[in-house]
């Protein structure tokens, strides 16, 4: 009976916590709507609604984000307004108020489902699901607002590109981006063709590689390449920022964790070369796998681009490894008893070897190992040549 008392004690006194929160918000959003976009208001506001976002109460409610978005777009347009009127404005605070309003309507848009009840208060049928039915408050204006704002998020996007605000530059471009590619958006704008969203895509990536943000780099340059974006290295853009990501796993020799990082960037493109070079590398590096597992990933970009050099090379390095295995697992055979059984795969490593070094006559590794296979050979004249260059 004691238990039950104090529960009920307990209970009692999280009620007006409770009720004191709702009543918060619902204050706030009054403040919001009588603002006038009086930045000084809204900021407020947005303050005033912190504990709101993580309090069990009000945390998924949508008045909470659907007031917090209304405030953060306010702020925006009033600091719109007072650019246009050639007042200093910092850029910054412009991006935060954009990209904030953003996250927070994306919040409110899922949470914004009201129940349909009939007169007696029983909720409504859907005769054709059998569930509940559902109507929306806020969602349209949300959607409205966003879609006003859509060109907005793309200026803003340049002038922190320009600023090197790289951060918001990556936001504002994912964003303009999110928009134009949800199904509201789909809906009422006019499609982009895929040579402007891809150029989007790539200083989306842009911005992040150039704040260490490895894996949002990856997603704007695979998006963009995707796309069929094709300039600005982008192939080897996609392949640098995955493989920045994967070299922290490796690092920490959590060879599982950079296998699914590869392996998921394989899934979203499978015919990207680099990217199965790049999982060669990374299995050569692995000892429990090493290059019986790595040569197969090369092989394939080899297959997926033959004039890919970094696949030409690794490839060929399987052959010349295996080579020099042999060699090493016999010590006493003589040179004219040895060269025989090592030649097909010295040969073979030629072959690859040669065609990496004419696409690229810089690489000095190329060029290096090359010349170690033809003195090998016994080709001298073209191992000589081949220092003449």
């Amino acid at each position: 009976m004691k238990k039950a008392i104090l529960l009920l004690a307990a209970a009692s006194m999280l009620a007006p916590a409770a009720v004191a929160q709702q009543k918060l918000v619902a204050e706030v959003s009054k403040t919001v709507s009588a603002s006038g976009n009086k930045v000084p208001a809204l900021q407020a506001a947005l303050t005033q609604l912190q504990p709101a976002f993580s309090n069990p109460e009000t945390k998924d409610n949508v008045l909470t984000w659907y007031t917090a978005g209304k405030a953060s777009f306010g702020i925006y347009d009033a600091l719109l307004g007072e650019k246009m009127l050639k007042k200093e404005v910092n850029t910054g605070d412009m991006a935060s108020a954009l990209i904030n309003g953003f996250n927070y309507y994306s919040k409110a848009l899922p949470l914004d489902t009201v129940p349909e009840v009939n007169k007696d208060g029983s909720p409504k049928i859907d005769k054709k699901t059998g569930q509940a039915k559902v109507k929306t408050k806020y969602s349209a204006e949300i959607q409205s607002s966003l879609l006003a704002h859509v060109n907005d998020f793309l200026t803003i996007g340049n002038s922190c590109l320009g600023a090197q605000d790289w951060a918001n530059a990556q936001a504002a471009f994912s964003t303009y981006c999110d928009i134009q590619n949800s199904a509201f958006g789909k809906a009422k704008l006019t499609a982009q063709p895929d040579s402007v969203m891809g150029e989007i895509r790539f200083f989306e990536g842009y911005a992040a590689d150039m704040n260490k943000d490895y894996a949002n780099a990856f997603k704007g340059y695979q998006a963009a390449k995707l796309l069929g974006y094709a300039k600005n290295q982008v192939a080897e853009r996609v392949a640098a920022a995955l493989g920045s990501m994967a070299q922290q796993a490796v690092d920490a020799k959590d060879y599982a964790k950079a296998y699914k990082i590869v392996d998921k960037a394989i899934e979203g493109d499978p015919n990207d070369a680099n990217i199965y070079d790049l999982r060669g590398r990374i299995a050569e590096m692995d000892s429990t796998a090493g290059m019986k597992v790595a040569v197969e990933y090369y092989k394939k970009a080899v297959e997926l681009d033959p004039n890919n050099v970094d696949a030409l090379y690794n490839y060929a390095r399987f052959y010349t490894s295996r080579a020099a295995e042999f060699i090493s697992a016999n010590p006493n055979m003589v040179d004219k008893d040895l060269r025989p059984k090592i030649q097909p795969d010295l040969e073979e490593a030629i072959k690859y070897m040669e065609k990496a070094h004419q696409i690229d006559k810089e690489r000095s590794d190329i060029k290096r190992m090359l010349g170690r296979v033809y003195y090998m050979l016994g080709q001298n004249d073209k191992a000589d040549a081949l220092d003449k260059e």
